[in-house]
């Protein structure tokens, strides 16, 4: 059974993650001192709105990682793990390999931080796992570095995932304690979600799209403004209803741009390698630009980072499927 509205979730929410790292709430330079209108509508949308992207990410992987298998065998293990060879460690290498040699540039000849690698160079190849703040040389692909955990450590999320009561354990462990396990719980999910297909086919229809998307936006105003200090527990079990809507809205989305469903998924995985290059110079830029003195500007500031980083992307993406098409498959992992 194909599933092209997942493609086209994740194109949607690639860019959530991009608009996470548009927020120029969180600039360590030019962020203090927003308006405070133009800050609430920039947290509600980078900081709350777009905060589930990531979380949906490990559980579409964990829903696709054993897809088609209804059981997981030492030889199918065998097979997926080759397979992540591909599709996600050697991405990661050599996206972090450009993104290293870019940190050696700013820091030995720009004068960035340089978190210590000047008077221990050895320490450039923790880049390659947690350099900056616990994140690699191109930040973003934490995400991919936790997947390849748990890729590897798959058969625990299988036997977690495969019945009701392990996903319950699961769902109780993250709702008394707070901790996903680095995404793990959601990749969990997401083999839960994998061998109840029906239970996918209803949060796909379009009645549960449009009802998650009002209750996605609703929580996320009351997680922004009234969630601030609740009972710990009942504000990890909403934030559990917060992922669920959150997902119906996504694959509303999703279906929407199936059409487009084989085009998209290398486009969305330079997208994501990409933009972590250089996203912090054009938020600091575009801040620069517009400045940031009003509602007006620094909205303007926060679309215009979003938009330059998208259409740039794209640009570059374009260009070098053309130029180097084999070299830029291998960047996307065969995608």
């Amino acid at each position: 059974m194909k599933l092209p509205e997942i493609n086209g979730a994740k194109f949607l929410l690639i860019a959530g993650v991009v608009l996470i790292h548009c927020n120029l709430t969180e600039d360590p330079d030019l962020g203090g001192g927003l308006p405070a209108v133009a800050a609430g509508v920039i947290n509600y949308l980078s900081g709350w709105l777009c905060s589930v992207c990531v979380p949906l990410f490990f559980l579409f992987s964990g829903f696709l990682f054993f897809r088609p298998a209804d059981r997981l065998t030492p030889r199918l293990y065998a097979a997926k793990l080759r397979s992540r060879l591909h599709t996600l460690l050697v991405p990661y290498l050599l996206w972090n390999t450009i993104a290293g040699l870019l940190f050696v540039y700013k820091t030995y000849f720009r004068g960035y931080e340089a978190f210590g690698t000047i008077d221990n160079p050895w320490l450039l190849v923790d880049g390659f796992w947690s350099l900056q703040s616990g994140y690699p040389f191109d930040f973003p692909l934490w995400f991919l570095r936790n997947l390849i955990v748990m890729c590897v450590l798959s058969p625990f999320a299988w036997l977690l995932g495969r019945n009701n009561y392990g996903m319950a354990v699961a769902v109780l462990f993250f709702i008394l304690s707070g901790h996903d396990l680095g995404g793990g719980l959601y990749f969990v999910a997401g083999v839960w979600l994998r061998v109840h297909p029906r239970v996918y086919a209803a949060l796909n229809r379009r009645f549960c799209s449009i009802a998650g998307a009002v209750v996605w936006a609703g929580l996320g105003l009351l997680f922004l403004y009234c969630f601030r200090s609740i009972y710990e527990p009942l504000y990890n079990l909403l934030w559990c209803v917060y992922i669920g809507a959150s997902l119906c809205a996504v694959l509303g989305g999703g279906r929407l741009l199936r059409g487009h469903a084989e085009g998209l998924a290398q486009l969305t995985f330079f997208i994501y390698a990409w933009h972590g290059l250089y996203c912090s110079i054009v938020r600091s830029a575009m801040m620069r630009f517009t400045g940031i003195a009003t509602t007006g500007q620094t909205l303007l500031a926060y679309v215009l980072t979003f938009a330059v980083l998208i259409i740039s992307s794209i640009i570059v993406y374009v260009v070098a499927q053309r130029l180097l098409p084999r070299f830029t498959s291998i960047l996307t992992g065969g995608r």
